[in-house]
């Protein structure tokens, strides 16, 4: 949204972040962290066997 109201309408990336009501921080964040899709992938497949397993449970199966 605010890369389009920049765009588009050629005004400040501060002055977009205003319009869209988003903290000029927050569009500019970029995470530090790798993104370990790995994990993530195998958490979502212990997820979708263990219906029932919340997030917790299922990250400390999957360590074992």
């Amino acid at each position: 949204m605010v890369s389009y109201l920049h765009g588009i309408y050629r005004v400040s990336e501060r002055r977009a972040c205003c319009v869209a009501r988003v903290p000029v921080s927050t569009f500019r964040y970029e995470s530090r962290q790798e993104p370990r899709t790995a994990l993530r992938l195998r958490i979502r497949e212990i997820a979708q066997v263990r219906v029932r397993y919340g997030y917790r449970k299922g990250s400390a199966v999957q360590s074992v």
